[in-house]
C-alpha cells in the first residue's frame, strides 16, 4: 500500500473517528455543562440586580411619595412620579390607594380607576415587566402603595446575547479539540497502521518486513516482539519449503510408480465392473421374463384348486400351464447360454403369424388367471407380422401384467389393435387409480 494514503485505510480511519467520537462527546457534555452552569449564575446575578435596583427605587420613592401625601402636594407628588418614570428600565410608576384605585400615575388614563396591574412573584421571563408594589404606611397604618413596572426586556437580551457567546465558544473550542485530537490520534495511529501492513505481509508469506521498535513504551515492545515472531517465522517457513521440495520429490517418484501400478488395477477393475454390470443385467431380464408365465401358472393353479369346473375346463386350464410351463423352461434355457449373456444379444426365430391369435389367446387366459375383464378392439381383417411369437407374447403378457397391477378384481382392462401404414399399434389401458406424481 502506498503510505502517501496510508492514514486513509478504513480500518485506520474508522478507528480514528472513534476516538474523535468520544472525544466529542466528552468535549460537549464538558462545554453544554460549563455553558449551562455560566448562563444560571449570570442570570441569578442579573435578577439579583434588577431586584436590588427595583428595591431601592421602591424604598427611596416611596418614602418621597409619603411626604408629598401628607403633606397635600399633589403637584410635586407628579413631578417626583415623572422623574421616577425617566429612570433606566422604569416603565410606569403608580401611586394606588388603599381600595386599590389609581391615585397618581405616569400613564395619567389609569387615574382614578381600577388597578388592574399585579405583583410580580417572581421572574417570569415570557413577559417584559417585572412589577413590584411598596406600602406607604403611617403610624402603622397603610395609607396607599407604589406601584413599579420594570422592564425585562434588557435582561432578556442580556441573556440570550451571553447564551448565544457561550454557545459560539463552546463550538469553536469543540472544533479546536477535534482539529488537535485528529492531529494526536493520527500520529499515534501510524505505528499501529504500520504493524497492519507488515502484518498483512506476514499473512502472505512474506516474513521479511520488519518494524522501526524505535521506542521504549508498550508500542515499541509489540513491534520488537513482532520483529522477533517474524524471524522465527522466516526460519520455520525455510525449514518447511526444504522438506516440502524434498516430500515433493519422494510423492513423484511414488506416483509414477503408483500410476503404473494403478493402470492394471483400472483394467482389472473396468473388466470386473463390465461382468458385474452383465450380471445384474441379466439378473433383470431373467426376474422380468419368467415373472409373467408364473403368474399365468400360478393363476390357473389356483383356479383349478378353488373352482368347481368341467373337465372340459379343466383339461383347457391344464394345457394352458403346460404351454406356460413349456415357455418358461424355453425362457430359461435360453437365459442359461452364457455366450448371450457376455454378448448380450438374444436369439430371434421370426416366422409370419397372425398377431390376432396371440392378443385372443393371451387376454383370455390372463382375464382368467387375473379375476379381471379384458375388452378387446381388434380389426376383422388379419394383421401379418414378420417376428419372434414368444418374444412378441412375452410383450404382451409384460404390458397386462403392468396394467393390472392397478386395476382391483373384478374391473376391466382394454387392449386395442390397429394397422396405421405399414405398421401394428398396440394400447393396453387400465382403468385403476392411476400412479402418484412422484411414481411418474
Amino acid at each position: 500500500m502506498n503510505k502517501k494514503f496510508d492514514h486513509l485505510n478504513p480500518v485506520n480511519f474508522g478507528y480514528q473517528f472513534k476516538l474523535l467520537g468520544t472525544i466529542s462527546l466528552i468535549s460537549i457534555l464538558t462545554f453544554g455543562i460549563l455553558t449551562l452552569n455560566r448562563i444560571i449564575l449570570l442570570r441569578n446575578l442579573l435578577e439579583e440586580r434588577v431586584i436590588t435596583r427595583i428595591n431601592t427605587i421602591g424604598n427611596i420613592l416611596s418614602e418621597d411619595v409619603k411626604d408629598d401625601l401628607l403633606a397635600n402636594d399633589p403637584e410635586n407628588l407628579c413631578k417626583l412620579i415623572s422623574v421616577a418614570e425617566k429612570q433606566k428600565r422604569v416603565r410606569f410608576v403608580t401611586v394606588i390607594k388603599t381600595d386599590n384605585t389609581v391615585l397618581y400615575s405616569s400613564d395619567r388614563k389609569r387615574e382614578n380607576k381600577l388597578n388592574t396591574y399585579t405583583d410580580t412573584k417572581d421572574f417570569e421571563y415570557k413577559g417584559l415587566l417585572y412589577i413590584k408594589s411598596f406600602p406607604i404606611k403611617h403610624r402603622q397604618e397603610d395609607i396607599a402603595s407604589v406601584q413599579i413596572g420594570f422592564s425585562l426586556k434588557e435582561l432578556k437580551e442580556g441573556l440570550t446575547a451571553a447564551l448565544n457567546w457561550s454557545v459560539g465558544i463552546g463550538v469553536t473550542g469543540i472544533f479546536l479539540i477535534l482539529l488537535i485530537s485528529w492531529a494526536i490520534t493520527k500520529k499515534l495511529l501510524a505505528p499501529l497502521e504500520q504493524m497492519r501492513i507488515v502484518s498483512q505481509q506476514f499473512a502472505k508469506g512474506d516474513f521479511s518486513a520488519r518494524l522501526p521498535g524505535t521506542s521504549n513504551d508498550i508500542i515499541g515492545k509489540l513491534e520488537n516482539s513482532l520483529n522477533s515472531m517474524a524471524g522465527q517465522l522466516d526460519d520455520t517457513s525455510r525449514n518447511l519449503k526444504s522438506m516440502i521440495r524434498k516430500a515433493v520429490s519422494k510423492y513423484e517418484a511414488s506416483n509414477r510408480e503408483l500410476q503404473v501400478k494403478s493402470g492394471k488395477l483400472e483394467e482389472a477393475n473396468r473388466r470386473l465392473i463390465e461382468m458385474d454390470k452383465l450380471k445384474s443385467e441379466f439378473v433383470s431380464i431373467v426376474s422380468h421374463e419368467l415373472r409373467t408365465p408364473l403368474t399365468s401358472i400360478i393363476g390357473f393353479a389356483k383356479i383349478l384348486t378353488t373352482l368347481k369346473l368341467s373337465d372340459e375346463q379343466k383339461e383347457k386350464y391344464l394345457k394352458v400351464i403346460e404351454a406356460e410351463g413349456k415357455r418358461l423352461a424355453k425362457l430359461v434355457n435360453d437365459f442359461l447360454d452364457i455366450t448371450k449373456i457376455e454378448s448380450r444379444t438374444m436369439i430371434f426365430q421370426p416366422i409370419e403369424f397372425d398377431i390376432r391369435d396371440i392378443i385372443k389367446e393371451i387376454t383370455e387366459n390372463f382375464a382368467i388367471s387375473q379375476n379381471i375383464r379384458i375388452e378387446t378392439k381388434i380389426p376383422s381383417t388379419p394383421l401379418t407380422v414378420l417376428g419372434d411369437r414368444d418374444r412378441i407374447e412375452q410383450v404382451f403378457l409384460n404390458l397386462l401384467s403392468n396394467a393390472a397391477r392397478y386395476t382391483p378384481p373384478g374391473e376391466k382392462m382394454s387392449l386395442t389393435a390397429e394397422k396405421e401404414n405399414n405398421k401394428i399399434k398396440i394400447s393396453v389401458r387400465d382403468y385403476g387409480q392411476g400412479m402418484r406424481k412422484e411414481e411418474t
